[in-house]
């Protein structure tokens, strides 16, 4: 492709059972400690890295890159690019260049534990009839501090299906998935699209496998994009609707759709509440005719007292309501 430079290797790689995926742009010292903690992954089976920087500029993306990829020449295959092709053309990229049975992928300010290959690998072997695998990671700042241990607040079952994903969301962190090549998307899309398309997509064709052990570690940025008050909020909630109606065309029935919406509606509208944006809580929190049905109580209550804002914040402080079902769309 005329964009890009692919870093020469010398020998031939040998044929992978797991292909790891790695996207980056201006990460940085951030992207070593990501490509070290795969290069360091102990297995009985071959693996790739794709590692596709999308024309970072920091003036060290690219030098940590180009090491790696000299240091380890049957193991990382550098994709530099010339010009910014944006996060998700990026990755569509790199997964069409994998040559595995089985894919995972990683951000390149995020990090392997000890022992996710092979464990991943392992359970994909033993359960057919799932088409992916997921694992707990712990999250930590940009300056490596620990936010949590637990990426989610509730227990999450061995194996779910696409209903389940639908109506709690990215219950897992999108770094922290392993796949089938039978479940492969890399169809070029033309607009912003969350993890929680591909995971609709890959969830439509097996169950969703989890393993209850803490494998990876996801960085996350004070303001992301799930955040109301970040600068893409706007298009990212566009994704996620855009993300429900391809679950319907998957095949999930349209009242568990609409319960999902709810929900996401819910926890964005308490989100702009306690962060005094009134104005974003009476817009979101309000219910249409075709999902008045759907409405959980609390949804209903806040729904009739949107035009006091003041006392339902005050209220909620002192009762401690938490919003149900909240949605994760990283």
């Amino acid at each position: 492709m005329g964009s890009e430079e692919n870093l020469k290797h010398g020998g031939d790689r040998p044929l992978p059972k797991v292909s790891v995926t790695v996207i980056t742009y201006n990460h940085g010292s951030w992207l070593a400690e990501c490509l070290e903690s795969i290069v360091t992954q102990e297995t009985t089976f071959p693996f790739e890295v794709i590692v596709g920087d999308d024309a970072s500029t920091d003036g060290v993306t690219q030098e940590i890159l180009r090491g790696y990829g000299i240091r380890y020449p049957n193991i990382i295959v550098p994709v530099f690019r010339k010009t910014n092709i944006s996060g998700i053309q990026n990755y569509l990229d790199v997964v069409r260049r994998t040559r595995g049975e089985y894919i995972a992928h990683i951000d390149g300010d995020d990090m392997m534990l000890p022992g996710k290959l092979q464990k991943q690998s392992n359970f994909l072997d033993q359960n057919i009839d799932c088409s992916l695998v997921a694992h707990n990671v712990k999250t930590i700042t940009g300056n490596g501090e620990l936010i949590s241990n637990h990426f989610v607040d509730f227990e999450v079952p061995r194996k779910a299906d696409i209903n389940y994903l639908c109506l709690r969301g990215c219950y897992f962190a999108g770094t922290s998935k392993m796949y089938r090549r039978s479940s492969m998307i890399s169809e070029f899309r033309d607009r912003r699209t969350i993890d929680l398309f591909f995971h609709f997509e890959q969830a439509s064709n097996g169950k969703i496998g989890y393993l209850d052990e803490t494998l990876g570690v996801y960085r996350k940025s004070s303001l992301s994009a799930t955040d109301p008050m970040s600068a893409i909020a706007a298009t990212t909630e566009q994704a996620m609707y855009d993300a429900f109606r391809r679950a319907e065309e998957l095949g999930v029935d349209s009242s568990i759709v609409k319960r999902a919406e709810l929900s996401v509606a819910y926890a964005r509208a308490v989100s702009s509440l306690f962060r005094g944006n009134y104005d974003a809580f009476k817009n979101t929190i309000s219910i249409s005719k075709d999902h008045e049905k759907y409405a959980g109580f609390k949804h209903r209550i806040l729904n009739l007292l949107k035009d006091k804002p003041f006392a339902i914040r005050f209220l909620m402080k002192l009762k401690r309501m938490v919003a149900p079902g909240f949605m994760r769309v990283a």
